[in-house]
């Protein structure tokens, strides 16, 4: 229960990034309501489809979840140590959530050893969090490394979102 009640959050955080990745020259102002959703519980998962897009939330947190299909793993990998427990695409903007036990540091190297885009435009690693903003020609993104502050049985978040 506790880890469904964390994923539900995550699912949250998510939905915040569906409105869009903002870049400087490009503001999408054009949000449609979404009118019919399809919300069902499958073995280990729950699944949100609306006509925009599609969004799985794991159950547990040790089983991993397909990425969205089209996700630039070539350009934004998923991190080798973690497992995925939020997949989505919503408006061709991508939303992954990973958790895992590694530090924060680990994580964060590896993101800015293997991120392929064509800049990143801001990064941060302070005390027990991390983030990197990237742009990728019209698109842009970024990586969130959080600390998981409830009692739940892993140490960092991971949250990558990517899209127009």
């Amino acid at each position: 229960m506790k880890v469904k009640t964390l994923l539900l959050l995550l699912a949250l955080l998510c939905l915040v990034g569906c409105k869009g990745v903002k870049t400087e020259e490009k503001q999408n102002t054009d949000i449609e309501p979404i009118e019919k959703v399809d919300v069902r519980e499958e073995k280990d998962k729950v699944v949100i489809q609306a006509e925009q897009g599609k969004m799985e939330i794991s159950s547990d947190a040790g089983q991993d979840l397909d990425l969205p299909e089209g996700f630039p793993a070539e350009k934004l990998p998923v991190y080798p140590k973690g497992s995925i427990v939020v997949s989505e695409c919503v408006n061709d903007v991508y939303n992954v959530g990973i958790v895992t036990n590694d530090n924060v540091e680990s994580i964060y190297k590896y993101y800015k050893k293997n991120l392929n885009a064509d800049s990143i435009t801001s990064d941060m690693l302070s005390g027990e969090s991390a983030n990197l903003f990237l742009q990728d020609g019209e698109k842009a993104g970024g990586i969130m490394i959080m600390p998981n502050n409830l009692p739940y049985d892993f140490k960092y978040v991971i949250f990558i979102t990517y899209g127009e």
